[in-house]
């Protein structure tokens, strides 16, 4: 794999020169992470790319055809056919982790509260809604108080102060 500069319309760009043996760099699934050419060995974080689609030589705004990607920091980017890779982190060698299953095996010890036995524990019931109504009721129209009138005393409105 090399790194060439390509001439374009109007500045060039950086894109990928790849070998027939590193074509499995290509095999792009949405959501994969992919490594732009530009930014490949900078050192400067530009966040991370993923794979959004593709789009054909001749499609609606895709003159020439591209991918586009979308950025971890939110921006979507569109990047000539060969610009972007696979990242190269989906293809370094992976240990093999040891899956480990959390079954209880009793070991004798004296800590903890001990296991139920099974025919002792409840049987989960199914919520069944009985729909009642949640809340204060609301009162009777006819016993409600009508507002009366304010009638004019000539002394200050509101509860008198305490001195």
């Amino acid at each position: 794999m090399e790194i060439i500069d390509k001439p374009c319309k109007y500045t060039p760009y950086k894109a990928y020169k790849l070998t027939e043996d590193e074509q499995h760099f290509l095999n792009f699934e949405k959501g994969v992470e992919v490594l732009p050419a530009r930014y490949h060995g900078t050192g400067v974080s530009h966040g991370k790319f993923f794979f959004l689609r593709k789009h054909e030589v001749g499609s609606p705004n895709w003159k020439d055809g591209g991918y586009e990607c979308s950025n971890s920091l939110g921006g979507v980017y569109c990047f000539h056919f060969d610009a972007i890779i696979l990242h190269p982190k989906y293809f370094r060698k992976k240990r093999k982790i040891s899956i480990k299953t959390n079954t209880y095996v009793p070991t004798g010890g004296k800590r903890g509260r001990p296991r139920k036995d099974p025919k002792d524990l409840k049987n989960p019931k199914i919520y069944v809604p009985t729909g009642g109504k949640r809340g204060r009721p609301r009162k009777d129209p006819s016993k409600l108080q009508t507002p009366q009138e304010y009638v004019p005393t000539g002394r200050k409105r509101g509860r008198p102060s305490k001195v």
